[in-house]
């Protein structure tokens, strides 16, 4: 089975003058797996050639990954050729007012990615502004917030250390959108304190739509709304050194952009690439962001 990324990780190897041989192979439904056979004294020159091709290490660092055209294509080294580096998960933000397709995207993002995808949702609001909704929980619920999103954060740490990519259903940026409603002067340090209690994602990406198509997606809130927060979203870009998804694609196209962005982070993680992701606006750039219009999430 001489895929096309395996064709050319031959070509590497045949110009490095290193002795090699497809002792095995199998297709998987999105993983093609090849064990190869190689000299045991060019282990050095066979991690370089993987790197040229774009693999990164995978497990205990003797397997190897990298996308082939639409599928994706797992190196084993016979004899074993142990990675000089570590392999860790990821973990990534997903941000968007309702109705862009997140919940669409996460459910086909565990069967197009090769490495394990663990999904925590981290929306702060579940209830506010409902039928039946108290003072006394609301009360409760700026009490209990900051716990459920602690457990929430070192959930994902824990998949992270198993080698797992952990995407966020919203996230804690959602407080540093405009405060809205009653008592502002008592919601903006409280939403400070919510917005800077996780650590910052390895990729923040925002799903970005227009309010009018969110809203005939969805049919929640209204088209000025929807599109308020997400202005108010795309104003926070440059604070978060966050990536923008144009979700107006098809569901497919959403998907295959959003896998290339979380590999392209990934690899840069798993091989120790110190250009691994952009860092955010300073400050100052972000308080000269134009102020967003009001966000529909009720707070």
């Amino acid at each position: 089975m001489l895929t096309p990324l395996l064709q050319r990780l031959g070509s590497v190897l045949d110009e490095a003058g290193v002795a090699w041989s497809v002792v095995g192979d199998e297709a998987g439904r999105q993983v093609d797996d090849v064990t190869l056979h190689v000299a045991p004294g060019a282990a050095g020159v066979v991690v370089d050639a993987l790197d040229r091709c774009g693999f990164a290490p995978l497990g205990s660092g003797t397997d190897y990954l990298a996308p082939d055209g639409t599928r994706w294509l797992r190196v084993r080294l016979d004899p074993a050729v142990p990675s000089r580096r570590t392999s860790r998960g990821m973990t990534v933000a997903l941000l968007g007012p309702d109705g862009v397709g997140k919940s669409t995207l996460l459910a086909g993002l565990a069967a197009a990615y090769p490495v394990p995808v663990r999904q925590i949702y981290m929306g702060m609001w579940q209830g506010a502004g409902q039928p039946g909704y108290t003072r006394l929980d609301a009360v409760r619920a700026i009490l209990v917030r900051p716990f459920r999103v602690w457990w929430r954060v070192a959930c994902g740490a824990v998949h992270v250390t198993r080698g797992r990519v952990v995407v966020f259903d919203r996230y804690t940026y959602d407080a540093l959108l405009p405060v809205t409603g009653s008592w502002p002067l008592l919601k903006r340090p409280y939403f400070w304190i919510l917005a800077h209690l996780a650590p910052r994602p390895d990729l923040v990406l925002v799903l970005d739509l227009p309010g009018e198509v969110a809203f005939a997606r969805k049919g929640e809130s209204t088209p000025e709304r929807l599109e308020a927060v997400r202005q108010g979203f795309l104003a926070l870009v440059p604070r978060l050194g966050a990536e923008v998804v144009d979700a107006a694609a098809s569901p497919e196209q959403v998907r295959a952009d959003v896998v290339a962005r979380i590999w392209r982070r990934h690899r840069a993680r798993l091989v120790r690439d110190p250009v691994s992701r952009p860092r955010p606006a300073g400050r100052t750039a972000g308080r000269s962001a134009p102020e967003p219009a009001p966000p529909a999430t009720p707070r």
